[in-house]
């Protein structure tokens, strides 16, 4: 079993993937634009919200990489017994 990073997992086409992953038998780490955004129902086992809405029209923030950076590491560190 994979951990397996979808970015925009509020997205149809991120929740159809989200989905698909999980079926296989994926553990599914996904990412959300903002904290305010309703998680029920969305395909993942761990949510993270990179809370990017006041940012939409201006490049991504320092921070933002590098929560994504911190995601990315979590993401590939073998799962905790």
């Amino acid at each position: 079993m994979s951990r397996i990073l979808v970015t925009g997992i509020t997205s149809p086409l991120g929740q159809a993937v989200g989905r698909k992953l999980q079926a296989e038998g994926h553990r599914v780490v996904g990412t959300l634009r903002s904290s305010r955004i309703s998680t029920a129902g969305l395909p993942a086992d761990e949510l993270v919200a990179l809370d990017l809405e006041k940012r939409i029209r201006s490049p991504i923030s320092l921070v933002a990489l590098m929560r994504l950076f911190m995601l990315l590491q979590r993401a590939k560190a073998p799962p905790k017994s």
